[in-house]
């Protein structure tokens, strides 16, 4: 069922008419005693809770990947000896699954509970979840404690949030720069630093480190980081019976019985948070049911991960088996796919927002969210390329050389379709733009958790190079969508409630 973003949250009552916007409750105002708005911090705390949430957020991409060079090892040593491609599979795919429900409810609690309690509370879970990990003795428990830690990801929903409670809009930039590259860099040296423990100490031992790493985080989070959602206390519109209005104190009050409308204030407050929370978690499927072009992009973009998973479900095995490399030279060689991530974020950074002006100048500098898709095309084209070029190398056993170049490719491909992707839906959903990121990061993760169990078999049967062959023409299929929503995209918004008012923007400057 969709839902109707314009219509009031809770249909049937009314709602005070004069609301002090400056009056808090007396848990906030208590609160405030104690500090100021987030945005009035002094530059060196806010960089303090930056460090930390990168740190975090180094932890969750460490964690995620640092046991995929030993991931067959693993599944050998829980299985008495006897290997199962399925399982290994699914050890490292299972993890976004987990992180397929992060979007949907760590943003809306966070919005009705604060960042604070979801921070602190999603890294005690998932400290207890590594801590399961390192001590799971069969396959199933194994494969649980996985999915559980990706469930307790949080830091990739609410950093970037975090970062606007914070930092004023021209300020944010560096720090968004920063978020982004440390889990790139934990993704270079998670597959390094896992595979050079497992091959000297054994897979265990990795997992232990993440314990550690995820326990090293948890004592700052709960020590020293303040709360830096305060959009509650100075926006709430309270509910309350008619003919009510507001006394001196702030209150919404009736008759003058001041222990009744308390309760009923208190109820239409909770009543209030828990339709909020509904409704944010119902809308990213409410936006990718109404939104052809949200639907084809995610689509696009959920197919490059896939890809990604496929290599890096394979790489093992064509390392180790056809090059004969050992598990600190596989883990090792994750790093071109870094590489080529880095030199495609940089590439972004410096001409993304230079070609969008261009195309606002030639159309009489107007601006459409369209003009963000061209580095997609080109990524449309890259990801297929590499990914024939990745197989056939296997397949004919070329020089090495040859395979980590397929690595940078594939990079940097999907780093240009990924960067398109997300500017094009800040610039095309505007206010909804947070609910339509969650349907795209959903949508990856599903697709991320599941499509390689099915693309593995298909490689095995095949063989490396047809295998990657028809994953390769599956991929360029896909490449003209970016062109038709260059092309069709102002008329495709205007069916969906969500862009139609960005899109009658568009045209009426137009």
């Amino acid at each position: 069922m969709a839902i109707d973003e314009e219509q009031p949250l809770l249909t049937g009552r009314e709602v005070c008419q004069t609301v002090n916007h400056d009056v808090v409750s007396p848990q906030e105002a208590d609160a405030d005693k104690h500090t100021d708005h987030p945005t009035e911090w002094s530059r060196s705390f806010k960089w303090t809770i930056l460090s930390f949430i990168s740190f975090m957020a180094f932890n969750v991409t460490f964690a995620c990947l640092s046991i995929m060079p030993s991931a067959n090892d693993i599944i050998r040593s829980l299985n008495h000896d006897v290997p199962k491609k399925a399982a290994s599979v699914l050890l490292i795919t299972v993890w976004e699954l987990g992180e397929a429900a992060g979007p949907l409810f760590v943003a809306p609690i966070s919005e009705t509970f604060g960042r604070y309690v979801v921070l602190n509370t999603s890294n005690a879970l998932f400290l207890f979840a590594n801590i399961l990990t390192a001590l799971s003795t069969n396959v199933p428990l194994l494969i649980t404690a996985r999915a559980l830690t990706g469930l307790a990801v949080a830091s990739n929903v609410l950093n970037p949030a975090i970062i606007g409670d914070m930092l004023a809009p021209e300020q944010r930039g560096a720090a968004m720069t920063i978020v982004i590259i440390v889990p790139m860099i934990a993704s270079a040296v998670g597959p390094a630093v896992g595979g050079a423990v497992a091959d000297a100490l054994g897979w265990r031992q990795v997992v232990w480190i993440n314990v550690a790493l995820a326990f090293l985080c948890q004592i700052p989070l709960l020590v020293f980081f303040k709360e830096t959602y305060r959009a509650p206390s100075q926006r709430d519109l309270v509910t309350a019976p008619r003919n009510s209005n507001v006394d001196g104190n702030g209150n919404c009050n009736g008759n003058g019985d001041g222990d009744g409308n308390d309760i009923n204030l208190h109820t239409g407050k909770c009543q209030l948070k828990l339709h909020n929370f509904w409704t944010s978690a119902a809308r990213p499927a409410s936006m990718l049911c109404s939104s052809r072009v949200l639907a084809m992009l995610c689509m696009c973009h959920s197919l490059d991960f896939v890809f990604y998973y496929a290599m890096v479900v394979t790489l093992p095995d064509i390392l180790q088996d056809v090059y004969g490399q050992s598990l600190t030279t596989t883990g090792l060689s994750f790093m071109f796919f870094t590489m080529g991530s880095a030199g495609g974020l940089i590439i972004c950074n410096l001409s993304l927002d230079r070609l969008y002006k261009k195309l606002c100048d030639r159309n009489r500098g107007h601006g459409k969210p369209e003009f963000r898709l061209l580095f997609a095309i080109v990524g449309a084209l890259g990801v297929p390329t590499a990914v024939l070029m990745y197989g056939w190398t296997a397949s004919l056993r070329l020089p090495l050389s040859c395979l980590r170049l397929s690595l940078v490719l594939l990079g940097m491909s999907t780093c240009f379709s990924a960067m398109s992707v997300y500017t094009y839906v800040v610039d095309a959903f505007g206010a909804y733009s947070a609910s339509a990121m969650a349907g795209v990061i959903v949508t990856r993760c599903v697709m991320g958790a599941f499509v390689p169990l099915i693309a593995a078999p298909t490689i095995a049967a095949l063989g490396y190079g047809w295998g990657f062959t028809t994953l390769g023409l599956v991929s360029l299929s896909m490449a003209p969508v970016p062109i038709l929503v260059m092309k069709f995209g102002p008329k495709w918004r205007q069916s969906c409630q969500y862009t139609r008012q960005m899109t009658e923007h568009s045209s009426g400057s137009t």
